[in-house]
């Protein structure tokens, strides 16, 4: 906690002091064009990094599996009432080490990168 306050701290003395080298340098309604420009790019970088864009399968159709390969009986995992079997997810959910690509894996829709399908 206290290193997160510490980085909001200088992070936030560095934005100080480049706003105030902007301003002397180009007057004070340039200055504040040129932040609200910066900050309008990084609201749209925002945007486009949590639309949500692909849509991937959470929920398996059917098993193909014989009864004579699994002793035991598998059931998928589901999380609350899905609404379909697809999910809309963005770029930061689609890393391999996100809990819906976990999901994924245990419902045997994908397998984790260097391991082969049995």
């Amino acid at each position: 906690m206290a290193v997160t306050q510490s980085l909001k701290f200088v992070f936030g003395a560095v934005a100080t002091g480049i706003g105030g080298r902007v301003e002397r340098r180009y007057g004070g309604m340039q200055a504040a064009g040129i932040v609200a420009g910066v900050l309008l790019a990084l609201t749209l970088l925002l945007a486009v990094v949590l639309f949500r864009r692909q849509s991937v399968q959470m929920i398996p159709v059917r098993q193909d599996h014989g009864v004579a390969e699994e002793k035991e009986e598998w059931e998928p995992v589901i999380l609350g009432e899905p609404s379909g079997l697809t999910r809309k997810i963005n770029i930061l959910e689609a890393g391999e080490l996100s809990r819906w690509s976990e999901i994924r894996r245990r419902n045997r829709l994908t397998t984790r990168p260097g391991t082969r399908e049995v």
